[in-house]
């Protein structure tokens, strides 16, 4: 019996002296925590969003915030630092586009402060232009901004003038599939 007694007193003293290390733990210097990131760093808006390869593979673009709203650049592939803004709407965001089928255009959905849906605007590529250097011309309006719910699907070979898209109905009880012919 002696050495389940000699065990017990053993266990605690092992105990005892664990209690002691532990409390001693907080005299010494504070583990130092790295700084707290900056909330808006967390959740800020990324500054390019949206990038899009052009059919060809020789044009990029995307989404990016221009003096005021959100507007659409694009970039040589090669050399995607020497991007440029395209267009960007005077009242309200870019907020989808997609490229046709033989790059010469965007279609993009703008938001408009004056209406509460999506418009649809053409406009083409700048290199696809005959004075290229000419980068202030106005997109070209496909569909007035009140479409609900609009969705880009993007043009396909068989129809390349075509350019579908996705929307609500004027009662948004159904979703319909349209397209636009881009050249009229």
């Amino acid at each position: 019996m002696p050495s389940v007694l000699c065990k017990r007193f053993w266990m605690m003293g092992v105990f005892v002296l664990l209690i002691g290390l532990i409390a001693g733990c907080g005299e010494a210097d504070p583990v130092s925590w790295p700084p707290l990131l900056d909330r808006n760093e967390l959740v800020a808006e990324p500054t390019r969003i949206s990038p899009r390869l052009s059919p060809d593979g020789s044009m990029l673009a995307f989404l990016a915030r221009g003096e005021a709203h959100r507007g659409l650049w694009i970039a040589p592939f090669s050399a995607p630092l020497k991007a440029r803004l395209i267009h960007e709407p005077s009242d309200g965001d870019i907020v989808s586009f997609g490229w046709t089928h033989d790059a010469k255009y965007l279609v993009f959905a703008a938001t408009s402060s004056q209406n509460e849906g999506l418009g649809l605007f053409a406009f083409e590529v700048p290199s696809a232009r005959k004075n290229a250097a000419d980068k202030q011309a106005a997109p070209r309006e496909l569909l007035p901004a009140a479409a609900r719910g609009l969705r880009l699907l993007g043009t396909f070979a068989p129809a390349p003038d075509e350019f579908l898209f996705t929307s609500f109905t004027g009662d948004g009880s159904s979703l319909q599939l349209t397209s636009v012919n881009l050249r009229s």
